[in-house]
């Protein structure tokens, strides 16, 4: 079972995709996530959602 919020690291080993890649998608506000001071925690399904269905919001 995976959790539903992840750092950029934990995102990244659970998807298989490049720390620094999950980095750019934040900064592009691909995914849905939030800030906590400077750090940015990723929710994993509705990023997985929008991500697949190119939803570009």
């Amino acid at each position: 079972m995976t959790k539903e919020i992840m750092t950029i690291k934990e995102f990244a080993e659970v998807t298989n995709i490049k720390e620094y890649v999950v980095r750019r998608l934040v900064k592009e506000k691909k995914v849905v996530f939030f800030m906590s001071g400077k750090r940015a925690y990723i929710n994993y399904p509705l990023s997985i959602k929008r991500l697949w269905t190119n939803e570009n919001k």
